[in-house]
């Protein structure tokens, strides 16, 4: 399945400070909900792992992530990521591109295009539950980020980040699972987990 994600957000801080921020591969996977590094391999370079609960199904992926690209005059970076489900049981590629615009002297907007492709149990899901999933985790990102850089000192970058899975997402599952196309298969799969 593939998948085009778009966000777009500003935050209340200088544009050259979000841009530092956001080359530190640590200081990100922080603010990502359920994601963790394994190995800096180098400043471009890393694997982690990322765990996300949707209703029945929990995935855990271990995967590489890769800067490939970052430009400080516009700037604009891609990152790309390629994972693997822990039990074999699917997969996830992800191309990013990120570019931050000065909206105000403290104001600076980011937009995001994500280009992801997933196979196996969580795709079978369907892109209505993934995109409202995802949303879901890209707003707790938008706040971790925003705490973070408001109170950049005090973190611990090297504290693990749960599973994401929050009653938050399990609502918007559930409901979007009784009310959408994918009832069936939704009600399939959860009596197929539960066996």
């Amino acid at each position: 399945m593939k998948l085009t994600i778009d966000e777009e957000f500003n935050l209340n801080e200088p544009i050259d400070k979000v841009w530092n921020y956001l080359q530190d591969v640590k200081k990100v996977v922080i603010c990502v909900p359920g994601a963790t590094i394994t190995e800096i391999i180098d400043d471009k370079n890393f694997t982690g792992k990322i765990s996300v609960k949707i209703g029945p199904i929990t995935s855990n992926y271990d995967g590489k992530g890769e800067i490939t690209e970052s430009n400080y005059e516009t700037k604009e970076m891609k990152i790309s990521g390629k994972g693997v489900d822990a039990k074999g049981q699917g997969n996830a590629e992800m191309e990013m591109t990120a570019k931050l615009i000065v909206i105000e002297d403290k104001i600076t907007q980011m937009t995001a295009t994500m280009n992801v492709i997933i196979s196996g149990k969580v795709a079978q899901l369907g892109s209505r539950m993934i995109k409202a999933v995802n949303k879901q985790m890209f707003k707790k990102f938008v706040k971790n980020l925003t705490e973070n850089l408001a109170n950049e000192e005090n973190i611990d970058y090297d504290k693990q980040n749960k599973p994401v899975g929050a009653i938050s997402i399990g609502l918007i599952v559930f409901f979007l699972a009784i009310t959408s196309p994918f009832r069936k298969l939704f009600n399939w799969i959860f009596r197929r987990n539960k066996k």
